[in-house]
């Protein structure tokens, strides 16, 4: 399992909601920890005898059930140690996908786990030993609601250094149905109805997820007939068509009858990463 920097959760909501790009990453790095790095990119690196990050690289992302993962494709052999990596009550228990082989900004982050490893796949580093990481070890795993373009759009232009170049704008949709990751919520209709224009303020840390709001009211033509109960949104890539990033229900289901605007006040439409 993986989670996210500070750092990372904000470059994707910028680029990819904010028009704020961020470069794909031309390389990534393994560096391994004896402290949990954190979001806040507080960890423990190894350092010493010899240690130096080691490239890594990723796979295509593959689907679960709600979730899309990339997994390291390459075999990571570290240097042998000159001198111990760990002191006599510490293991390396710990990794960190980083974007330079010094400093550089960290993308994700995870704990070594294994049910048949000894020590559950954490161990001592000591002079001589040379630490190793087998393809299929490392894996950075996202989940909730996100749509599948987005998620495999975030693996590839953070991890795989496939740049994505993200939409100028993206628009508030309505729906009746839950849209899913897959994309296949029933959207409303009515004569007057077209997606509205959505525009976020910068990230803030929020309960220690990354927190984007709209910063402009978002208001939907008026309809000329009765609409029902609007349950879900989404944000979408282009007004029409486009590619679904996000989605969620509304906290309270809204029906929408004829001559009853729907809007949204600034800040209270929020996209989150945790």
């Amino acid at each position: 399992m993986s989670n996210a920097s500070n750092w990372l959760e904000t470059a994707v909501l910028n680029h990819f909601f904010r028009n704020t790009a961020t470069a794909s990453p031309a390389q990534l790095f393994l560096a391994l920890y004896t402290t949990n790095p954190t979001d806040f990119d507080s960890g423990m690196e190894v350092s010493g005898g010899g240690y130096v990050r080691q490239q890594i690289t990723f796979g295509a992302p593959t689907t679960g059930t709600g979730t899309m993962a990339v997994s390291n494709n390459n075999s990571i052999v570290f240097p042998k140690a000159t001198a111990d990596w760990t002191a006599s009550n510490e293991t390396v228990g710990f990794w960190g996908i980083r974007t330079a082989m010094l400093g550089g900004n960290l993308l994700a982050y995870g704990e070594f786990a294994s049910e048949t490893a000894a020590n559950g796949g954490k161990y001592a580093v000591l002079t001589g030993d040379r630490y190793n990481v087998e393809p299929g070890i490392i894996n950075v795993i996202l989940s909730g609601r996100a749509g599948t373009w987005l998620q495999t759009a975030i693996l590839n232009h953070f991890f795989r250094n496939t740049p994505v170049t993200a939409s100028s704008q993206v628009f508030l949709a309505l729906y009746t149905t839950d849209p899913t990751v897959t994309d296949i919520g029933v959207e409303i209709t009515y004569p007057e109805y077209v997606r509205q224009l959505a525009t976020f303020a910068a990230p803030e840390d929020f309960a220690g997820s990354s927190v984007i709001r709209n910063s402009v009211a978002i208001r939907f033509p008026i309809p000329s007939i009765n609409i029902g109960s609007v349950a879900f949104f989404g944000i979408r890539s282009a007004q029409t068509g486009g590619s679904l990033l996000a989605f969620a229900p509304w906290s309270i289901a809204r029906n929408i009858s004829f001559g009853m605007e729907f809007s949204v006040d600034p800040g209270l439409l929020e996209v989150s990463i945790d």
